[in-house]
């Protein structure tokens, strides 16, 4: 259960776990000296579990005797697998475990283990593959669960520990701090928001605790960086802050997904380059590159050029935070953005949409051409003279225009036997339209007629 990316960045998990015994949960520590430290991770240690989980490889998957985690036979028939990590008791009473999605992926069996090496046969209560995040759960007796404390108040150089069960060794306990914080962009995971540590955590680890010096959990490990395929640790260590898992959980207790709305804008980074190229005030934020159709930012009145400076009163430093942010809110939510319009703060509130809802107003604007991105074209060749029209510059798969036969690179020169040289010649035909359209298209060297309707079933 290897997954690398960029400098073989990969996620943390097992073949196989090693359990030992303990005595009974003492009580956290009062304090956080150094005194302290072995009470309360004693504590914290126990609410760290092995989590195994077992099933059948999907037939599109290929592996080599290399990889860890899954069976090495190509031609078993089923393929048969077995992958562990590592897990977090959240809820005592409810026998609430969080561990990694990637950890349980395609499992049909899922075995916890305690640091006593009682196990217990786990059910699947949520899974969120966008943040990797998974909530199980187990029934036993006189479980022990760790605080989680809010994320938003680490800095870096904090003293961390993770806990997690490491190349099947059994429960284990690194030190560290914290070397960054808002990590992202490390093609991981849709929603990046890690803690970077430099305690040492290793296949095994993912799902694991990150705890501060109160035994209280501040993040889940889940991927390290490492130079080759070996997979060694090298220090730079990744972890989901803990107030993601917070933000999930209860989404998964209660609908078992995160079912996520849009607000239906695209940005970046805001830099000191683009502030003095567009001599706007020097600030942390993120621009407004793109406004979608019938999008609540839209209709809310967000312009593309906005810098986004606070949501709901937080301070944005990055583009990646917008997308946390926004990314595990759910549909009917208000959110207030506070952004810079022409050197003055405006505060304007967008209610979170479902983005089914706003898929379906573009397809009732746009019922023809919902799904393709279209652009004029204009250009001369000895084969076909001077050609001016519509170029599709992208055909979604599966959308009324791919059903119908039009593809990428597909050139449109007249609609219902008008002539199109412009997108909004195009859009104007489209209006009137009752049924289909007609197009006549260019493609490659060769010229077609294609019938297109709102679904791309044509009768005709």
């Amino acid at each position: 259960m290897f997954r690398f990316v960029s400098q073989s960045l990969l996620t943390l998990s097992l073949i196989f776990t090693c359990t030992t015994g303990t005595a009974s949960p003492p009580p956290l520590p009062t304090n956080n000296t150094s005194q302290s430290s072995s009470a309360m991770l004693k504590h914290a240690i126990l609410s760290v579990v092995n989590v195994k989980s077992y099933g059948i490889l999907p037939p599109n998957i290929v592996i080599d005797n290399k990889t860890p985690g899954k069976s090495d036979k190509q031609n078993d028939n089923p393929r048969h697998f077995v992958g562990a990590g590592s897990g977090i008791i959240i809820d005592a009473q409810k026998g609430y475990v969080i561990t990694n999605a990637h950890v349980i992926k395609d499992a049909d069996k899922i075995v916890v283990t305690l640091k006593d090496g009682q196990q217990y046969t786990a059910t699947k209560v949520g899974v969120d593959e966008p943040s990797d995040i998974a909530l199980l759960k187990i029934t036993a007796p006189n479980l022990t669960d760790s605080p989680i404390a809010n994320s938003n108040n680490l800095e870096v150089g904090d003293e961390i520990y993770a806990i997690g069960n490491p190349f099947g060794l059994g429960t284990s306990v690194t030190s560290g701090i914290i070397s960054a914080l808002e990590r992202s962009e490390l093609s991981l995971e849709t929603y990046e928001n890690f803690i970077q540590i430099d305690a040492s955590i290793n296949p095994g680890n993912s799902g694991g605790a990150l705890v501060n010096t109160k035994g209280e959990v501040v993040g889940m490990n889940t991927a390290i960086l490492t130079s080759d395929e070996s997979g060694g640790n090298i220090g730079i260590g990744f972890a989901i802050p803990s107030n993601m898992l917070t933000a999930v959980i209860p989404q998964l207790i209660k609908y078992g997904k995160v079912e996520r709305g849009i607000v239906g804008i695209l940005a970046q980074t805001f830099s000191t380059s683009l502030a003095n190229a567009m001599n706007l005030p020097d600030q942390e934020g993120a621009i407004v590159t793109a406004v979608m159709p019938f999008s609540p930012a839209e209709k809310a009145g967000m312009h593309v050029g906005d810098v986004i400076t606070h949501i709901d009163g937080t301070a944005v430093h990055t583009a990646s935070q917008v997308v946390n942010t926004v990314g595990f809110l759910r549909t009917g939510a208000e959110v207030k953005f506070t952004i810079i319009r022409q050197k003055k703060s405006i505060v304007i509130p967008i209610t979170i949409m479902d983005s089914e809802k706003q898929k379906a107003l573009v397809q009732k604007q746009t019922p023809y051409f919902n799904g393709v991105s279209l652009q004029n074209f204009s250009f001369y060749s000895p084969e076909n003279g001077q050609v001016n029209g519509v170029a599709l510059v992208n055909v979604e798969i599966d959308s009324a225009a791919w059903i119908a036969g039009l593809r990428t690179k597909d050139v449109v020169l007249s609609a219902n036997g008008k002539s199109v040289t412009t997108v909004q010649d195009l859009q104007k035909v489209i209006a009137e339209a009752k049924d289909t359209l007609t197009l006549l298209i260019l493609r490659n060297h060769g010229a077609a007629f294609i019938i297109l309707t709102p679904d791309g079933v044509s009768n005709a």
